[in-house]
């Protein structure tokens, strides 16, 4: 039976790359007609993992694609501090959303804080990224910047993740592009940007991807006194006109070649004793390494400001990360039998959890093999990643990447059980639904 591309929905949208302006955006706001229309792929925020990586899957893909999506329920697996039912959006989802709706000229419906539901179709061909201010991006050459500024500290690294594939796949005659985002950059429920440059990033640019480049111009935290609002700096070489991403294979992930150390903390007692008290577990787990590698040995700015990333290097350049920021009370001024315990705590359970990374024997640790599946389903053709022993078809978050993907791109992307998938192979700059009518 053959399935014919979408026709757009435009009868309760907002002007394009407008957020809507209907400021009561709940549920009971929308019409019948949205929620039965067949041009829209319905999705349920309460699937899976029922969270914002349903939301920021979802809309990457359709904002690739020009595929109309309306999801429902939005974060209903998640708490709201005002109703204690469903989350909504949150600002770092909005902020996400309100950039792709620009890049896109796409109409919006329910596009507000807090809005447990919302439309968003795209106009793709429209804009193209076009808009962003001239900006120097090193070599003699002049790309385009764009801001996304957050006032609280939501997690900067949570909007990439939402805008990075389109950035990347966009084909926008005006690169590198520079992103720069206001927020936070060592924050609860979110990867580091340590993280981000360290693993991230790294793996990226294994599997075939342009390279792209991480300045943390200031920490953004919640923890400590007072909030700090940080920015980063992000540059992205994206893919030319019509490259596509090759099949990739990570299965043989070599032996543990080396572990680096990151510490942030308010004070050198602290930076000092998490530095030491890794070098002793790691000797003890590993005597056959050399000693951790210090990578990151800098200042938080507040005693309460404590964060340790350990990631392991393979003789064939996979990079497996574990870390915590730590958030348990403090009481008072750290003393130095509190600093010995809390270094302590922190530090067997980094070690611990990096040693069950290495022991499963995959090519990525738990967090990056969520952040591999979207572009699994781009690539151009059959990819696997190895997530190691026991671990089955991954975490929460993966299964959820990989839900949304099938239900936006049909029938078009397939994935096993395994970490196999073939992808559509999306084409930097191609206009998705031109493509021909497939057979089911």
């Amino acid at each position: 039976m053959p399935r014919h591309h979408r026709p757009k929905h435009t009868s309760h949208s907002s002007e394009p790359g407008q957020k809507s302006t209907d400021s009561s955006s709940n549920e009971s706001q929308f019409p019948d007609s949205i929620r039965s229309d067949p041009s829209l792929v319905h999705l349920d925020g309460r699937t899976l993992e029922g969270g914002g990586q349903l939301v920021r899957v979802a809309l990457t893909l359709s904002a690739l694609t020009d595929i109309p999506i309306h999801i429902h329920n939005i974060r209903g697996n998640r708490s709201s501090r005002s109703s204690g039912k469903g989350g909504g959006l949150k600002s770092s989802h909005l902020a996400a959303l309100e950039f792709l709706a620009g890049a896109t000229a796409a109409k919006t419906l329910g596009a507000s804080v807090g809005s447990t539901e919302v439309v968003f179709e795209p106009e793709r061909h429209k804009q193209l990224l076009r808009d962003g201010a001239k900006a120097e991006v090193g070599e003699g050459k002049v790309g385009r910047a764009y801001e996304i500024r957050l006032d609280k500290p939501g997690s900067v690294w949570l909007i990439l993740q939402a805008i990075l594939p389109y950035v990347i796949f966009a084909a926008s005659e005006y690169v590198p592009m520079q992103l720069i985002i206001t927020g936070g950059t060592n924050v609860p429920k979110s990867m580091s940007g340590e993280y981000v440059k360290q693993v991230m990033c790294p793996m990226f640019e294994k599997i075939g991807l342009p390279s792209i480049d991480v300045d943390i111009k200031r920490r953004g935290w919640t923890q400590g006194r007072a909030i700090q609002i940080g920015e980063v700096t992000i540059k992205v070489h994206a893919l030319e006109r019509d490259a596509k991403l090759s099949p990739f294979e990570l299965k043989k992930r070599g032996a543990i070649s080396r572990i680096a150390i990151t510490a942030l903390a308010g004070t050198e007692a602290m930076r000092s004793a998490l530095v030491e008290k890794v070098t002793d577990h790691v000797r003890e787990k590993y005597p056959q390494l050399e000693p951790p590698e210090i990578v990151v040995n800098e200042d938080s700015g507040d005693p309460k400001r404590l964060y340790l990333l350990l990631v392991a290097h393979t003789s064939n350049g996979c990079m497996l990360g574990r870390d915590w920021l730590y958030d348990e009370k403090i009481k008072g001024a750290l003393n130095e039998s509190q600093t010995e315990l809390i270094a302590e705590k922190m530090v067997q359970r980094v070690v611990g959890e990096l040693a069950a990374e290495i022991a499963h024997g995959g090519c990525v640790d738990e967090y990056m093999r969520d952040q591999l599946v979207v572009f699994q389903a781009l690539t151009n053709g059959p990819t696997h990643v190895d997530g190691g022993a026991g671990t089955g078809d991954g975490s929460l978050h993966a299964r959820t990447c990989r839900w949304v993907a099938e239900q936006i791109l049909a029938d078009q992307a397939s994935f096993d059980t395994e970490g196999g998938c073939r992808g559509v192979g999306f084409a930097a700059g191609e206009i998705f639904e031109e493509r021909k009518v497939v057979e089911k």
